[in-house]
């Protein structure tokens, strides 16, 4: 899930496909604007280490179509920045995701980011 490797060195989130039933990703879907497309390709990444696809997502009654990046690279060696990881997490939560799943997250080991500007303004962020 964290073995996307961001331009930082770092791990970033990714959605990988298995075989088996009881592998799951959950997650929120937000509805995009058509005219905001192109900056939310531009910001994840779409052609330099993501690209897209449209996937059958479960919803509490109902299957939808959604569209989402997965990383065209990928090194599970790689540990996301601890701000980062905090992002998620704490996404996690505010959306009322399961609790197993946010220990899942949580467990997930991180590192420093050695970069003090990027840390200082990611870090700002998330006290917002």
């Amino acid at each position: 899930m964290w073995h996307k490797r961001s331009r930082d060195g770092s791990g970033k989130c990714d959605v990988i496909a298995t075989s088996n039933q009881a592998d799951v990703v959950w997650g929120v879907i937000f509805e995009i604007p058509t005219a905001e497309k192109p900056a939310l390709d531009l910001a994840e990444g779409l052609g330099s280490g993501y690209a897209e696809k449209e996937v059958e997502v479960t919803m509490t009654r109902i299957n939808v179509m959604a569209s989402l990046y997965f990383a065209t690279s990928s090194d599970p060696s790689l540990r996301p920045y601890d701000w980062y990881k905090a992002f998620v997490v704490d996404g996690a939560r505010e959306h009322g995701l399961p609790r197993e799943y946010i220990t899942a997250l949580e467990t997930v080991p991180e590192k420093p980011d050695d970069d003090p500007e990027r840390r200082a303004a990611n870090e700002a962020l998330l006290q917002t």
